[in-house]
């Protein structure tokens, strides 16, 4: 069975691509899926997550001098695998982006919770939109990430989400010390020691809703 493809973009940094994309393969993985994170980005941070653990239970590989050939690649791959995430880097325009959109069922877009966050994403709402000249079937999500406890979303906030044009995730993901402690160790909340047990609901969450949305 060919891969359901995921592609991780945001045209900001430090919008939590790698997180998502490293927490999300990891919880796919529980369910004894197998998955491959393509590393996108130049700075390799999802290679250096995996490499932090080599008890990390997904397969993680540098992508990120594929360019616009991504696409090719990734096809040569999918009957290895049961899904591929991209992490892909912080530029909407770049050539890799637009080849892994080309190739993604569903496009994950992490966001922090702010209106200057929000509109500075922008630009990857568009790429999205002209990626699905070429991959109509192309589905995509907001991720709110790092959000502050049980705070309610300012009404400035709210009419950006709407304007964003891209549904959002009932699932949000909150500011935990479990996610650092993730990117410090290279591994996954669902490593017994880590004892995050409100973090494994989240991330269970999260591949709930994503599992939903590409069998839809």
């Amino acid at each position: 069975m060919s891969a359901k493809v995921i592609a991780v973009v945001n045209q900001k940094g430090g919008a939590g691509k790698t997180t998502l994309a490293m927490i999300l393969a990891s919880a796919l993985a529980e369910n004894r899926a197998r998955v491959l994170v393509a590393d996108a980005d130049p700075q390799g941070s999802a290679c250096f997550w995996a490499q932090s653990n080599p008890g990390f239970p997904v397969t993680v590989e540098d992508f990120s001098e594929k360019g616009e050939k991504l696409a090719k690649k990734l096809g040569k791959r999918r009957d290895q695998y049961d899904f591929i995430l991209v992490d892909n880097p912080p530029h909407a325009e770049l050539p890799i982006i637009q080849s892994a959109l080309s190739h993604a069922h569903l496009a994950l877009v992490p966001l922090n919770p702010s209106p200057l966050d929000l509109r500075a994403s922008l630009a990857i709402r568009d790429s999205i939109y002209a990626a699905r000249e070429d991959n109509p079937g192309l589905m995509a999500r907001l991720v709110l990430n790092q959000v502050q406890g049980n705070t309610r979303m300012s009404s400035e906030i709210s009419r950006v989400l709407m304007e964003f044009g891209i549904p959002v995730l009932k699932t949000q993901l909150h500011q935990r010390m479990a996610y650092r402690q993730c990117v410090i160790s290279g591994g996954s909340v669902f490593i017994r020691s880590l004892k995050a047990p409100l973090a494994m609901l989240e991330v269970n969450a999260l591949k709930a809703e994503v599992l939903h949305i590409l069998r839809a």
